[in-house]
């Protein structure tokens, strides 16, 4: 098995540039962050991510992938 669940620092990375957010929105999205973004547990045996490797996605890419 290859998956290693995110850490709070690589899911802060995924959230991307939110510099440009207002100021309260900046604070939404990372205030208590490790809460707010729960981590993909660690897969069982029967489950995808324990036989597939996949990478990571950005808020960013996944909202390209949506539209």
């Amino acid at each position: 098995m290859n998956f290693i669940p995110p850490d709070t620092k690589r899911i802060a990375e995924a959230l991307g540039d939110i510099t440009q957010l207002p100021r309260d929105m900046q604070i939404a999205v990372t205030n208590k962050l490790d809460e707010s973004f729960k981590p993909v547990p660690k897969p069982n045996r029967h489950d995808w991510l324990r036989n597939h490797e996949e990478k990571g996605q950005t808020m960013k890419s996944f909202e390209r992938t949506t539209s």
